[in-house]
């Protein structure tokens, strides 16, 4: 939210669709408000 100065329900949708693309996987183990993504290079 804080770096592309986003509401959260849009930071939650942008992030849905990196997910969906495949450019982003979750790391897992982390959840909530500690949740973590790594980059797919």
């Amino acid at each position: 939210m804080s770096i592309a100065d986003a509401a959260s329900t849009t930071a939650s949708r942008d992030i849905a669709e990196l997910l969906e693309f495949g450019c982003i996987e979750q790391i897992e183990g982390t959840a909530g408000r500690n949740v973590s993504y790594r980059i797919i290079l």
